[in-house]
């Protein structure tokens, strides 16, 4: 009796262990719906987090890129319908390399191109075939820590069975290596369609036709699998994308049982979520993930034309901090740890703000870096120097932090897109003058002079003249003088 007893506790205790599993994260927020305006999709499918920050979102049917910040606010976009440079036929896959540039699988065009974190075109590879550097079918892309580049993807019922493969290649486009080929054995593919590399150098890739994963070595390796065809946890119907967090768990979107599934690293499954439908963290067709520093999962929800959070910790509004020595980091404003060294919501690290000195012009301080300050005409103080305190003893300091408590002029959006908008308080009845200056101390336009306004909040406008570049809004009362800087983006 004691040793059936014993035995019986020993076997509840192994079995009781893998039953468990993690509650689903909390649906957060959304943004966008169908349409071609700013911050609408049609089809949205590949999605990046940069180092940045910002969210890229692969906007298919609309053939663009668009960038937003993390709490979804449109930044900026670029692409349209073509075979030209920048142009896009398809932009399906879509990631981000260390210094926030950006790859985007242009699935019809049978290549990839690189851009820059604000959508400069930098340079394409691939062409239709299924030689080394071509695509059938490209359709997921990934970007590992050491920059290097793979792209997966195979037509339906393709008729090259060694176009079910992985590619690697630099950042610059070179072919590295190849491995998979048609087949359902370790190692080959039946239609790979997603693919993310962990921060240890794992790379995973989902396959529609075998509707599981495969984890891999960066040199092709074969690890483990997992999955199969069905609608239990662990099983898949029509995976489209995985994605990897920071601690390494594993987040496939399990496309037409319309949730994500959540695994550990070597399989194992954790928890999963989201039915059919249109509300809050239901999906109808989700095509792609990624994951924030913050443990936080942005789904493309490509039926619904847009984009779900999910998560424990809403993203905070995130801006370029200034280290004593020069460096920049991103971060909230207040975890900041030199204050008057924050650039403001929105700034980004590449490039990088924090520059190298103070430059002295003719009536401002600004910070840039030495060929910057020679362009502008200015007086560069060396390397380290900033405006605060101020180092050019006849210049107006050109921080907004500084400004003077009794009046204040801050820019609603910055950078300005379009009719710029500033909010104006005073604290009585003044007499204003609000001109416009070029970093050089020009004026180039007075869009109030000598107009009476009352105690309190006024919101004023400006339009820029076809014009792009960093400008300073000049207030003057008959009290005192304040500026703010803007940077105009055509």
């Amino acid at each position: 009796m004691t040793r059936t007893a014993t035995l019986s506790i020993v076997f509840l205790v192994l079995t009781w262990s893998p039953v468990h599993a993690a509650d689903p994260p909390p649906y957060l927020f959304q943004w966008g719906n169908e349409g071609s305006g700013q911050g609408q999709f049609s089809n949205p499918h590949g999605i990046s987090i940069a180092a940045n920050a910002f969210v890229y979102v692969a906007d298919v049917s609309n053939a663009r890129i668009q960038q937003f910040t993390a709490d979804g606010v449109f930044v900026r976009t670029w692409g349209e319908a073509g075979s030209g440079d920048g142009q896009f036929n398809l932009p399906f896959g879509l990631a981000t390399d260390l210094s926030s540039n950006v790859y985007v699988v242009d699935a019809l065009n049978y290549r990839v191109q690189k851009f820059t974190a604000v959508g400069e075109y930098l340079l394409k590879w691939g062409s239709y075939g299924i030689g080394d550097g071509r695509f059938e079918n490209p359709f997921g892309i990934a970007v590992d820590d050491q920059n290097y580049v793979y792209v997966v993807g195979a037509a339906a019922g393709g008729s090259h069975p060694e176009s079910h493969r992985v590619q690697k290649f630099t950042s610059e486009g070179d072919f590295v290596l190849k491995w998979g080929t048609r087949g359902s054995g370790d190692g080959q593919f039946e239609q790979p369609y997603g693919v993310a590399a962990d921060r240890t150098g794992f790379i995973y890739v989902v396959e529609l036709g075998n509707a599981r994963v495969q984890k891999f070595m960066a040199d092709s390796t074969f690890v483990l699998k997992w999955g199969g065809p069905g609608t239990g946890d662990g099983e898949f119907n029509n995976p489209k994308s995985v994605a990897v967090d920071d601690s390494g768990y594993v987040y496939v979107v399990d496309s037409e049982n319309h949730r994500i599934q959540k695994f550990t690293g070597d399989g194992t499954f954790i928890t999963k979520w989201g039915v059919f439908g249109s509300g809050n963290g239901e999906f109808r067709y989700p095509q792609f993930s990624a994951i924030d520093r913050y443990g936080n999962v942005y789904v493309t929800d490509a039926g619904n034309h847009r984009v779900q959070v999910f998560g424990e910790v809403f993203p905070p509004v995130t801006g370029a901090c200034c280290e004593s020595d020069g460096t920049c980091r991103l971060t909230a404003e207040d975890e900041c740890l030199i204050p008057d060294h924050w650039q403001g919501m929105g700034t980004d690290c590449d490039p990088n703000p924090c520059l190298s000195g103070a430059c002295c012009l003719v009536y401002y301080c600004l910070v840039c870096s030495q060929s910057e300050c020679t362009i502008y005409g200015g007086l560069y103080q060396g390397n380290g120097t900033l405006c605060v305190p101020n180092p050019c003893p006849t210049a107006s300091i050109n921080d907004e932090s500084r400004l003077a408590a009794s009046v204040s002029l801050t820019v609603k959006s910055n950078p300005v897109q379009g009719d710029g908008g500033f909010v104006l308080s005073l604290p009585s009845r003044q007499v204003v003058t609000l001109e416009v200056l070029d970093v050089a101390g020009r004026v180039v336009a007075t869009p109030y002079r000598n107009q009476v306004l009352g105690q309190g909040t006024h919101q004023l406008t400006y339009s820029p003249a076809n014009t792009s570049g960093m400008f300073f809004l000049r207030l003057t009362t008959g009290e005192q003088q304040v500026t703010t800087k803007f940077l105009v983006v055509q």
